[in-house]
């Protein structure tokens, strides 16, 4: 069975016709409901349902602008003959406008009268904005929850004393009558339904204690930091009446703890680092002080020889192991203790390496989504294999490197229900700022000393209703600060950063249509100066249906010896496009990148070939397609 479709062209709007609207300017009116309209009735294309919505709408300004009773009446659509072009004539009820005469405002002490009609968006003599007015009422509330008044109330909010309308209701007068009540203070606080957790880990997560004022944002703000913990499956906060004084309230607590206990197996697949399978255990509650210790272990096993590596080495398994442990409160401060040891196998283009990695470090909140912290690394590098273009005779080595690094985390990231999200955020800001020194004092081997700052930066805007544009800059900067040596002429000879150390760029999270950590600096250059990075990356996130989206995005970026440049013929860059599908393993992504640039090397990089048979890769320019897929998170 076949169907044939013709589509036919679009209908233009000949024009719009507003009546019954006489407060306004015929034109000014039709300019208004066509901004209130679809997309397509915004550019003149007729679409039916956009514009019914928007003549719904405009009835709606109108009782906001004191025309109460405005209504839409209908509306008539004449078409021409071949049906290319449409007029339209709305018809409105309007109406009376019903102004302000009186406004009462009885018994509010804590505010201004003029900011409680500003609230209100009252003022004698003008058009009397209802849905103004209701909203009012709801924030005058929250206002008196803000000052620790927790059972102020609208006397007369549900009577009809509230609003009245004149006889011809052209006239309101309106009387708000308020019942203040107590300015609460802080009663006792006590904790109920913790059987491991210590009563003590719950108070510190609270803005109050006992003697302070309390108020609306303060039991919203605990309930959340106690949520935040991860340590119970429900939290309820509730004030009760103090039994001997009215203007008191004692806090109970009520709390579900979750099981402090997990245990999870982490698949996925990349058609570039190969298949991986993770195992990940924690335990949160140590001893019910909110303690934690975690361990993982992840093998991953690459699928395809890309870079034309000897068989043994093709067929390695790549892993990383970690053990870490968390305190909440060092020494009963409000700064988490952490700490962590970490075993890595890595296969890189040009090397392999084993990595053994003690941190411990500090980390806290500054004030609402900021957070600071300060770690020391002590790590042992040892690369091997080496191949071109390096030099097995030298850069097969053992480093081991000391290193402190300060910084700060800014996190904002929401989902479309305003909810802090980090896997799949469609507004608000991301930045992990660092700055790594290491050095002898902090236990390097000697001729290991550099400045390495990095800062990552992501953010997201929705629009559309569902769309969502992802924007990316990475920066890096890195200079050696050891000395090896003296030249002919006397002069200090700069030793080179660590190998491991340097920057790299190319797939799936920096630019992709390149391998994982392609782009390099060229052979010939020794970083004994400083090297910089810059990373831009952006992506439109299109949704189709339920869990599949579409993307298109562009990436660009290249690394600097000795420099900074914005150039674009400077930079590496692609474009391409994408899909998105959400599983319970995580989301499947298959991306198409088309890079822009084919010439070997760009700026101060050069990338080898990709192909398992290109053993001269230098002398050849690689593929400039390139697919990325992936099935969970890497």
């Amino acid at each position: 069975m076949s169907l044939i479709v013709s589509e036919g062209s679009k209908i233009l709007i000949d024009g719009i016709s507003i009546e019954g609207v006489y407060s306004m300017d015929k034109s000014a009116a039709v300019k208004e409901l066509k901004g209130l309209g679809s997309r397509l009735v915004q550019r003149d294309y007729f679409d039916e349902s956009g514009l019914n919505h928007a003549a719904e709408l405009f009835a709606e300004k109108l009782r906001s602008r004191g025309f109460l009773s405005a209504k839409l009446e209908y509306i008539k659509h004449e078409f021409n003959q071949d049906r290319s072009k449409a007029k339209a004539t709305i018809l409105f009820n309007e109406g009376l406008q019903t102004k302000v005469e009186k406004v009462e405002i009885v018994g509010v002490k804590s505010f201004p009268v003029s900011e409680v009609l500003e609230t209100f968006g009252l003022k004698e003599g003008e058009p009397f904005n209802i849905f103004a007015f209701e909203r009012g009422l709801q924030v005058l509330k929250e206002k008196y929850q803000d000052i620790g008044n927790l059972s102020a109330q609208i006397v007369n909010e549900a009577s009809d004393s509230i609003v009245r309308y004149n006889q011809d209701n052209t006239g309101v007068s309106l009387r708000v009558e308020v019942d203040e009540g107590p300015a609460y203070r802080v009663g006792e606080i006590v904790v109920r339904g913790n059987k491991l957790t210590h009563a003590r880990v719950v108070l510190r997560e609270l803005p109050f204690i006992s003697g302070d004022l309390l108020t609306g944002p303060h039991l919203q703000e605990a309930e959340e930091n106690l949520r935040k913990l991860n340590l119970f499956s429900d939290v309820k906060i509730r004030p009760i009446d103090h039994p001997s004084a009215d203007d008191i309230k004692d806090i109970l607590i009520l709390v579900d703890e979750s099981e402090p206990g997990t245990f999870d197996i982490v698949p996925g697949i990349r058609n570039d680092l190969g298949a991986r399978l993770g195992f990940e255990f924690g335990y949160q509650n140590i001893g019910g002080w909110n303690r934690s210790v975690n361990a993982s272990a992840v093998f991953n096993r690459r699928l395809q020889d890309y870079y034309g590596w000897n068989n043994n080495n093709f067929k390695r398994v790549e892993y990383k192991f970690s053990v870490g442990f968390k305190e909440p409160y060092l020494a009963e401060w409000p700064v988490v203790f952490s700490s962590s040891l970490d075993f890595l196998r890595r296969q890189y283009k040009s090397f392999d390496a084993n990595v053994r990695k003690f941190t411990s470090g500090i980390k806290r909140e500054l004030r609402r989504f900021m957070w600071g912290f300060v770690e020391y690394g002590y790590e042992q590098i040892e690369i091997y294999n080496a191949r071109a273009p390096y030099d097995p005779s030298k850069d097969n080595r053992i480093d081991f490197i000391g290193s402190l690094t300060p910084g700060f985390i800014i996190d904002t990231r929401k989902d479309i229900f305003s909810r802090p999200n980090s896997f799949n955020p469609v507004k608000g800001f991301y930045s992990v700022d660092r700055f790594e020194v290491a050095s002898r004092a902090f236990g390097s081997k000697e001729n290991v000393a550099y400045y390495r700052a990095t800062s990552y930066n992501s953010t997201y805007f929705r629009f559309f209703e569902d769309w969502v544009l992802a924007l990316a800059v990475n920066l890096g900067w890195e200079r050696s600060n050891a000395i090896q040596g003296l030249d002919v002429n006397g002069n200090p000879i700069g030793a080179p950063i660590p190998t491991l150390k340097l920057f790299r760029l190319g797939g799936l999270g920096s630019i992709r249509g390149y391998e994982e950590d392609a782009i390099e600096v060229e052979t010939q250059k020794v970083i004994n100066g400083s090297l910089g990075l810059i990373n831009y990356r952006g992506e439109l996130r299109i949704p189709i249906q339920g869990n599949l989206g579409t993307a298109f995005f562009i990436d660009a970026g290249n690394l600097m010896v000795d420099r900074f440049s914005f150039a674009p013929d400077k930079l590496r860059s692609s474009i391409g496009t994408g899909l998105r599908y959400g599983t319970p393993v995580g989301p499947v992504l298959l991306d198409i990148a088309w890079r822009l640039q084919n010439d070997p090397g760009v700026g101060d990089t050069r990338v080898t070939a990709q192909s398992a048979n290109a053993r001269d890769c230098d002398q050849r320019p690689t593929d400039r397609y390139k697919i990325h897929f992936a099935i969970g998170v890497f």
